[in-house]
């Protein structure tokens, strides 16, 4: 679909969840959006200190995530390589660079920054990412404090960055 049915759709749902405020649902659809670029791609968005949404009730209601965590290997390329193929990755400041990323995650850090008091339950793996991942996520105001450990390295993605903006990822 095209832009109209995906908003006859949202209205759709907002049917369904009379009493969820319009600033919240916006919100809601702003972190979905905002959750398809890796994490460290997005700008802070800080709101209002009386737009603060909370955990703990009081003013608002907070976000709770539960999804994937990855360590994401940055491989910008001039395009997708076809099947069988072997190609170089472009030569930029962000090759080979390790982000924190999985759609867990990214919902995560963008629910933060748009100001939402936001709790991420994932579980971190027993390798060297594992610290650094959860050190990222602590830098953008997103609880982790209810994740789990495991006896397994961390996931990862490969990522691949088109110069047209295409991203293919396979995740380990």
């Amino acid at each position: 679909g095209d832009w109209s049915s995906f908003h006859k759709s949202t209205r759709r749902a907002e049917e369904h969840v009379p009493n969820m405020s319009t600033s919240l649902w916006h919100l809601s659809l702003a972190v979905l959006l905002l959750s398809l670029a890796p994490a460290t791609a997005l700008p802070p968005l800080p709101l209002p200190s009386r737009s603060r949404l909370s955990l703990r009730g009081g003013a608002g209601v907070g976000v709770l995530v539960v999804g994937s965590l990855n360590a994401d290997v940055i491989v910008p390329v001039d395009r997708i390589p076809l099947p069988g193929e072997t190609i170089m990755a472009r030569d930029t400041p962000d090759a080979g660079r390790v982000i924190c990323g999985g759609k867990g995650a990214n919902q995560a850090v963008a629910s933060a920054r748009l100001g939402a008091e936001t709790r991420f339950v994932c579980m971190f793996g027993n390798d060297g990412h594992a610290k650094e991942l959860e050190e990222e996520l602590k830098e953008n105001k997103v609880d982790v404090s209810h994740c789990g450990r495991t006896d397994k390295p961390s996931g990862q993605g490969i990522v691949l960055l088109g110069s047209d903006g295409g991203v293919s990822s396979v995740v380990v």
